[in-house]
């Protein structure tokens, strides 16, 4: 995202603002950026999307794990 404020005499304030964003692909053949998914791609997408949102929770409840271990407050024997 971008503003930019210029002003210039002969045609007065001129602000442009705007979004810019790029998409990068990988392909052997300019026809591959418009070819439809076969259905094989299609459920290996998705069987690849199960796995990281597996990964994914396991991640977090490890996560979960290791910050309640980390936040419990150590017994002291100390007297008051």
């Amino acid at each position: 995202v971008y503003r930019r404020d210029e002003y210039i005499v002969i045609e007065g304030e001129v602000i442009e603002t705007g979004v810019g964003f790029t998409l990068t692909y990988d392909f052997n053949h300019f026809k591959e950026l418009f070819a439809k998914k076969t259905k094989e791609e299609k459920e290996e997408e998705e069987k690849y999307k199960e796995e990281q949102k597996k990964k994914q929770e396991a991640q977090k409840a490890a996560d979960k794990k290791a910050d309640s271990t980390a936040t419990q407050p150590k017994p002291t024997n100390q007297p008051r």
